[in-house]
């Protein structure tokens, strides 16, 4: 009898699913990789023709990278709250609210792109985690919504509205204004405005906003909080600096 210890787990895996191939493949993927999975492995299979088994190493190697954005988020987390990893585990386990919120955090956490939003999602979901009433739970769960979606391009606008007027007041902007502020913004500034307004970090929510027939827009206490926290370690200077405007309200 072979000794079982002589195995590599992961060999026998990449195996095991080899012989799986066609749906079970999909399926597979689909859940190491979220819904991108498939189309994922798609399109090296188009560019490599691996075998089920290389394909299957493949997606294990994906998801311990996730699994390992997610443990970096628990870690940031348990720091943040001043608890062991397992205390964090066991307040999400204790009410459905907080296990519902962890999930998303986590899942966030895996697809992030950055070590600033992993952290970012961390400290929100101890926040979440040490609320002592629904409302801040509910709270942080908006939070982690946000900073799930903020990309790179959003906190370029943001940044760029958040500079003061003159006088410290919160500066109001036309989508004119900042397209020529940022020309890095203009193909996709109808989008950001759009998604950032859904997000709650911008506003535009006063009928008389309006600035010679254009609505105006600026950024939110939400939205500076949201910023502040993707910002905390330096996010901005993995964004282009946003030019100072030329003139503005």
């Amino acid at each position: 009898m072979t000794d079982p210890a002589g195995h590599d787990d992961g060999a026998v895996i990449d195996k095991t699913v080899a012989v799986l191939a066609g749906a079970g493949m999909n399926a597979l993927l689909t859940l190491l990789l979220g819904p991108g999975g498939t189309a994922m492995a798609t399109l090296i299979s188009a560019a490599t023709q691996p075998t089920f088994e290389e394909l299957a190493y493949f997606a294990r190697a994906a998801s311990a990278r996730r699994a390992a954005r997610a443990q970096r988020a628990i870690d940031v987390t348990a720091a943040s709250a001043g608890w062991t990893p397992d205390r964090v585990v066991q307040t999400a386990l204790s009410d459905d609210r907080l296990l519902e919120m962890t999930t998303r955090a986590l899942t966030a956490a895996a697809e992030a792109a950055t070590e600033a939003k992993i952290e970012a999602l961390g400290r929100a979901l101890a926040a979440g985690l040490l609320a002592d009433d629904p409302a801040r739970v509910d709270t942080q769960v908006l939070v982690l919504a946000a900073l799930a979606e903020l990309e790179s391009a959003d906190l370029r606008l943001l940044l760029l509205m958040d500079q003061p007027t003159d006088y410290g007041s919160p500066r109001r902007w036309t989508r004119h204004q900042l397209a020529d502020a940022d020309d890095g913004l203009t193909l996709a500034v109808d989008a950001l405005l759009a998604r950032c307004a859904r997000l709650g970090v911008i506003s535009d929510a006063f009928a008389e906003n309006v600035m010679w027939g254009h609505p105006t827009w600026w950024i939110t206490d939400f939205g500076k909080h949201c910023l502040t926290e993707l910002n905390a370690h330096g996010t901005a200077d993995t964004v282009p600096a946003a030019p100072v405007p030329r003139e503005t309200l």
